[in-house]
């Protein structure tokens, strides 16, 4: 027994050490993203694509926004904190003017991209002008303004910067720059740029704002990551208010979230586990009499939780922040397996016989448990599958830890006490005293009492298959969020529309059709963010320089003659009209602009080839007429409307009903393992307790309009594999046999002391796993007790 225990004491170190070597070398992965944990989209390749790039938008910006009591204030606090984000390794793109949106390098790349391709791309008031002179006659009246469009800017320019400033020559109708400022990107639609430079917004009363924008290095969703960036922001916002004291600060961001849902779980996980850890000490102190049981099965299940760890960070290459919220409360469930050696040595003070009186149901409550997480297992929905793998795995951890670890150093047997005398009384006058002699009529009854509660909670249920149950965010932060994000005219959209097609000039020509109609008249249907507010589809170009070889540079046309009355010679004339000549057929090719500062905020739009087809997204700010926006995206066969927070409500309505399928299965499975050893009453008054209890708690649930979804039964899972080990462990006990319902009792209790606490999460989803389990485990713990006494009974 000790050499066994010794075995068990070098592997739990061995994995401690290979599980301190990953976290050492950074392949430990924890992630907070609670998004992470959601199944992938069962849509087409071009959908899924487009969710996946949708989830991206926006992660890595903070938005820090900034009033105060004159612009001077405003600018010294921005300052400010933009010295101090600059200085810190969490964030590498500090932008508080128009002039830090661009590097040096990127700025002069991109004159020389523009002034290259000025006879390709024209400003949407200038290619509307272009249009008026190319279709009007020669000397009409439209041809002249459109004509003078051109004319007067160019003597601005002239007259302005003198004959020897610029690029005169060579685009003496200022084009490129003309271009280049229509084409400036705005990271939001409210947003101004002030005389010297700095972005502000206006809100209500007058109000100004400064804003402040910012890109974290790293993923948000990294907790190295969050937690520099969160220290870099309480400096920002310190210097802020020591430059400008009376400067008031509101700060949005995923990161931000990030890091809140991160401090929430931490404190959760503690919570959770420290309260049941506490409780547990004190029921094994008042059973066993003893600190060393709990020592040891606090060993035995440590070892079991750091298995799991290991076993989950090897196969999903990272463990999930509420994974680890969950498995805090692993040692609650792995810890009965100790409990009911520990309650045999009661009656049995030999540590070989006692592990053999229990090993057989033990065993039998481990199979049935890691039926039901196996099930899970199977299912593709990340959270589903980290938590069962997780949680199967610590069990299997925690079994091995008291077959090997208690016998050998559980020592001196613990005396009799209180407890064992209470759970003694319980077992002979309790529940049970009801099913002697009616146990056949009790199974019946109970088994149509499931029935019939079961109909009426599938009657009256309302499911919430919202992805908002992974995540309930702190009023104070969505209430800033939706401030800044009024103020600025834009947010982290969810909603997009993706285009596709054979090439990419069908691509942006569809593009550049539905958005016109998006966003024309004086009531829009909806605001969006485009590849074509940017970047004219090669077609246009292509029509842009053509309306210019037949107005402006035509032979001897207005250039020509602008210049000679500049008084350029005659060889200049000619080499700036060869180079308008030279210049036909060379469109800014998409590759191109891609690759350039100029597709700087819009590239990620860009989806490139998927599933054999070009595509692109459109993004939508906001949607003022959502019928209107669904019918014009219908009139386009190559356009999709995708609203991915409907999409992701709806793949959590499929697997909750995937679940419930999962949950019959699982009964079934657990029935036909049960049966071999207990036959087929037996193994129905095993099952008909968690059962029974399932019914009755979906019904309270469905009778005082509380919330159900996929979490609720990932609990009813749970619920069956403890019931059964429960009726086990009582079925297979004589009759009045104390320790055995000792050690449900215990169970029942460390049980609700660690799944009830997540009842208090404000993780909508574990607050709801732990509602339904501490009502269900108390329900079920009576009917295991009154359907527990009997023997069981053996059919060939």
């Amino acid at each position: 027994m000790r050499a066994r225990a010794l075995i068990w004491l070098a592997s739990v170190l061995a994995l401690v050490a290979v599980l301190a070597t990953l976290a050492a070398t950074g392949r430990l992965t924890v992630r907070t993203d609670m998004m992470a944990l959601l199944p992938a989209p069962q849509h087409d390749a071009l959908v899924n694509a487009a969710m996946d790039r949708m989830s991206g938008f926006g992660q890595k910006r903070v938005t820090i926004l900034v009033s105060g009591d004159s612009p001077a204030h405003r600018r010294q606090a921005v300052d400010a904190m933009a010295r101090v984000l600059s200085s810190s390794p969490a964030f590498e793109q500090i932008v508080a003017r128009a002039d830090q949106a661009l590097s040096q390098s990127q700025r002069e790349q991109l004159d020389e991209l523009y002034f290259q391709h000025r006879f390709h791309l024209l400003a949407p008031t200038d290619a509307a002008a272009l249009a008026r002179l190319a279709g009007a006659a020669a000397d009409s009246p439209t041809a002249n303004e459109a004509r003078e469009h051109f004319v007067n800017r160019a003597r601005s320019q002239l007259y302005g910067l003198g004959v020897g400033g610029g690029r005169f020559v060579d685009d003496p109708f200022g084009l490129a720059s003309a271009y280049q400022r229509a084409a400036l990107p705005n990271p939001a639609p409210n947003l101004r740029i002030a005389g010297d430079g700095y972005f502000h917004v206006a809100g209500h009363n007058g109000r100004h704002f400064d804003v402040l924008f910012a890109e974290t290095r790293d993923n948000p969703f990294s907790l190295a990551s969050q937690r520099q960036a969160s220290q870099a922001l309480a400096q920002a916002r310190q210097a802020a208010y020591a430059a400008a004291p009376e400067a008031e600060l509101m700060m949005s961001g995923v990161v931000r979230h990030a890091a809140a849902a991160a401090q929430r779980a931490r404190f959760e996980m503690s919570v959770v586990g420290t309260g049941s850890l506490i409780g547990i000490v004190v029921l094994m102190l008042w059973a066993f009499g003893g600190i060393r049981p709990f020592v040891l099965s606090l060993a035995a299940v440590g070892g079991g939780i750091v298995l799991a760890m290991l076993v989950t960070e090897l196969v999903f290459g990272q463990i999930h922040m509420l994974t680890l919220v969950f498995g805090a409360s692993l040692c609650g469930v792995a810890i009965d397996y100790c409990l009911h050696f520990c309650a045999q040595r009661l009656a049995t003070p030999d540590p070989a016989t006692a592990l053999a009186q229990v090993r057989r149901p033990v065993t039998l409550g481990l199979i049935t448990s890691v039926i039901g997480y196996g099930g899970m297992v199977v299912a593709p929905f990340p959270a589903l599958r980290q938590i069962a793998v997780f949680t199967a795995t610590g069990l299997i951890g925690g079994w091995l830890g008291m077959m090997l670890l208690l016998p050998g150093a559980s020592g001196t047997a613990p005396r009799p006490g209180r407890a064992l005398k209470l759970a003694g009384l319980w077992r002979s006058h309790g529940p049970a005293r009801l099913a002697i002699g009616r146990e056949r009529a009790l199974i019946a009854t109970l088994s149509a009492l499931a029935v019939g509660l079961g109909a009426f909670a599938l009657w009256q249920l309302a499911p919430r298959d919202s992805v908002r149950v992974l995540y309930n965010p702190p009023p104070q932060l969505l209430k800033t969020d939706r401030t800044v994000a009024d103020l600025l005219g834009s947010s982290l959209s969810t909603r997009a529309i993706v285009v596709h097609g054979a090439n990419p000039a069908e691509v942006l020509g569809t593009e550049s059709a539905l958005v016109d109609r998006l966003t024309q008249g004086s009531a829009p249907a909806a605001s969006v963010r485009a590849i074509t507010e940017a970047y004219p589809p090669v077609a246009a170009q292509k029509q842009n320089y053509a309306r210019l070889a037949q107005t402006l540079y035509a032979a001897n046309g207005p250039a020509v003659e602008l210049l000679r009355q500049a008084g350029f010679d005659e060889r200049r004339i000619k080499a700036a009209r060869q180079a308008f000549v030279d210049a036909k057929g060379h469109a800014l090719a998409l590759a191109d602009w891609l690759a350039s500062p100029a597709s700087l905020g819009l590239r990620d739009l860009w989806l490139g080839r998927v599933d054999g087809v070009k595509a692109t997204l459109i993004r939508l700010d906001s949607v003022a007429d959502p019928r209107r926006l669904k019918q014009i995206v219908g009139d386009y066969p190559n356009a999709q409307y995708i609203d991915s927070v409907a999409r992701i409500s709806g793949l959590l309505a499929h697997y909750r009903q995937l679940a419930t399928w999962l949950l019959g299965l699982t009964y079934v499975l657990a029935w036909l393992v049960l049966w071999r050893a207990f036959g087929a009453r037996g193994a129905l008054a095993l099952l008909l307790p968690p059962a029974l209890a399932s019914a009755a708690v979906l019904a309270i649930f469905a009778a005082t309009g509380a919330t159900f979804a996929l979490f609720n039964l990932v609990a009813l899972i749970l619920l069956l594999g403890l019931g059964a080990d429960y009726g086990i462990f009582l079925r297979t006990a004589p009759a009045e046999h104390a320790p055995a319902m000792l050690a449900v009792g215990l169970s029942v209790a460390t049980t609700l002391l660690a799944f009830g606490l997540l009842g208090l999460s404000h993780t909508p989803a574990l607050h709801e796993f732990g509602i339904t389990l501490a009502l269900g485990l108390t329900l079920t713990f009576l009917l295991a007790s009154l359907l527990g006494r009997a023997p069981p009974e053996r059919h060939p």
